[in-house]
């Protein structure tokens, strides 16, 4: 019982890092937010993710994790 002869030479290579990537959080996760368009209009919670033009909230008000554009978004104090 040895080692697949298909996978005897190949070794797993370190993947390069994508230019301009950085692993910095973005400034705007865990903040207070209120929706201010769309279904959820008038509910808030928490940025947990942000990608792109889109934020992943947490709902205070259904314990709930939507998918939302940021410009639908305001941030609370």
């Amino acid at each position: 019982m040895g080692m697949n002869p298909e996978r005897a030479g190949l070794q797993q290579q370190p993947q390069a890092m994508p230019a301009g990537n950085s692993f910095r959080p973005d400034g705007r996760i865990h903040r207070k937010v209120a929706v201010i368009q769309g279904t959820y209009k008038g509910n808030t919670g928490i940025i947990k993710d942000v990608t792109g033009n889109q934020a992943r909230v947490e709902l205070h008000s259904s314990n709930k994790v939507i998918t939302i554009l940021v410009d639908k978004l305001k941030e609370q104090k």
